[in-house]
């Protein structure tokens, strides 16, 4: 389960997400930058086998665009590091 659900990313965070929507879910390499979340205990096992349930790299991409969303701003921040 992601942590730090109880604070939602700011809007603008929100914003640049939805706004780089399609260009995240078709060239994302999430796969390379998994470690991170899990380093900072911002996801854990179960969230990355939703992740891979997905079928091809796009949803997959999606999945964890969705996730991120859902995370608060530790995962945002963990992510523009990534």
């Amino acid at each position: 389960m992601p942590k730090n659900i109880n604070q939602p990313l700011s809007d603008a965070d929100i914003h640049r997400i939805k706004r780089n929507w399609r260009f995240l879910k078709e060239n994302l390499f999430q796969h390379e930058i998994r470690d991170d979340f899990m380093v900072e205990a911002i996801w854990d096992l179960p969230d990355f086998e939703k992740i891979d349930a997905e079928k091809t790299p796009e949803e997959k991409n999606e999945a964890f665009l969705k996730l991120l969303l859902q995370s608060g701003p530790g995962a945002y921040k963990v992510f523009i590091t990534a």
